[in-house]
């Protein structure tokens, strides 16, 4: 019988053909069959040096690299914090000594002066570090002044309601009544209508005004003054005088301060009364307020038995107004501003003046604006 001997295949088993070895631990130098064989090394570049570098370890440059990440992430960190306490709407401790203050007008785009310094338009916010201040909202006789006290750490809105500025008038009215009626009416070349005719708005100043006859045009010269109604009555057809009888009409004239009628250097009358009596034809009067400085001529037209209504304009005088501590002023009634006043541009005459302030009351007191000069008024509203 014969015996079939097998060897260890670590030994006797042939390596594969053209099998990689593959190098499973360098300190046993076996290869993938478990034989002794040396591990194949990769080849080397001739200029890199074949010598083993010591490996890197952990020192002080790293350490350092650390800490300066996380100082650079506690300073985002702190700096997020602040942002979020901003926003939160808290002041931070740099800025509790201001507080801020808006001013608000009606209407908008006032200038806004705090200090003396104008500091915009309204509507405008401005921070103010803690105390009272000088504040004056636009300029001219509307301008308001006063004083605003800003706590710190406070947020405030101050509202103000400023007085409309007028524009001045630059029109009349006119109304032409004729006798008899429904006649055609042209004032200035330019068809009006039937008589009785009212216009609303013609340019203050001289006009012609011509009533158109079956025969005839009769015209008259009118004088029409800003923000004033001017009356003219014509008539077509003028009683006869009779024999020996003097024909004569009447003069109707208004005007905002007492005026005297003088014609030729002679008193005739004054505006005091409703109508004056004067011949029938064309008459050059002086109407004079020699106390205002007024004095002004005017051509009328008197027709027999009828009334010649005119109204007499008088110019602005300049008026200046102040008052201890302050005060709040009004003028017949209207709102002009806060003193001090200058330049006050007001119809000559006499006025109404009351000054009005939050603590000490109201002072009425009436002033005289003339032509020829300044008039100034002051008062002390801490004296009773």
């Amino acid at each position: 019988m014969a015996v079939l001997k097998i060897a260890p295949f670590w030994k006797s088993a042939k390596r594969p053909s053209g099998a990689t070895v593959v190098p499973l631990d360098d300190s046993l130098g076996l290869d993938a069959f478990g034989s002794e064989a040396a591990p194949i090394a990769a080849p080397k570049p001739a200029s890199v040096s074949t010598a083993r570098k010591p490996p890197k370890t952990p020192g002080r440059r790293t350490s350092t690299n650390k800490t300066w990440v996380v100082a650079a992430l506690v300073v985002l960190l702190a700096a997020l914090g602040v942002g979020a306490y901003a926003l939160r709407g808290r002041q931070l401790p740099w800025a509790q000594k201001n507080g801020s203050i808006t001013f608000d007008t009606v209407p908008a785009g006032i200038d806004v002066f705090v200090g003396g310094q104008n500091i915009g338009h309204s509507p405008t916010t401005v921070l103010l570090a803690a105390g009272t201040y000088d504040v004056r909202l636009g300029t001219g006789p509307q301008a308001r002044a006063f004083k605003v006290t800003v706590t710190a750490g406070s947020s405030s809105v101050q509202h103000y309601e400023m007085p409309a500025v007028a524009a001045p008038a630059t029109t009349g009215g006119l109304r032409i009544q004729t006798d008899p009626n429904n006649l055609p009416v042209l004032v200035d070349g330019v068809e009006k209508g039937a008589s009785p005719v009212t216009i609303d708005a013609v340019d203050a100043g001289d006009h012609e005004v011509a009533v158109r006859l079956p025969q005839s045009v009769i015209k008259r010269a009118v004088h029409v003054v800003a923000g004033e109604r001017t009356s003219v009555i014509i008539s077509s057809a003028p009683p006869k005088p009779e024999p020996g009888i003097v024909t004569a009409g009447w003069l109707s004239a208004t005007a905002p301060i007492p005026l005297t009628v003088k014609e030729g250097g002679k008193l005739i009358g004054s505006t005091d009364v409703d109508k004056l009596m004067l011949p029938s034809g064309d008459h050059d009067l002086e109407f004079v307020n020699d106390g205002l400085g007024f004095r002004v001529t005017r051509r009328v037209n008197i027709t027999a038995g009828k009334t010649m209504t005119t109204s007499i304009a008088v110019p602005n005088g300049t008026l200046s107004l102040n008052a201890l501590p302050w005060a709040d002023v009004y003028v017949d009634g209207k709102h002009i501003g806060q003193t001090p006043l200058g330049n006050v541009s007001l119809p000559i005459g006499t006025h109404e003046v009351l000054f009005r302030h939050p603590d000490l009351g109201d002072r009425k007191e009436t002033v005289t604006v003339t032509a020829s000069a300044v008039a100034r008024l002051g008062v002390d509203l801490r004296k009773k």
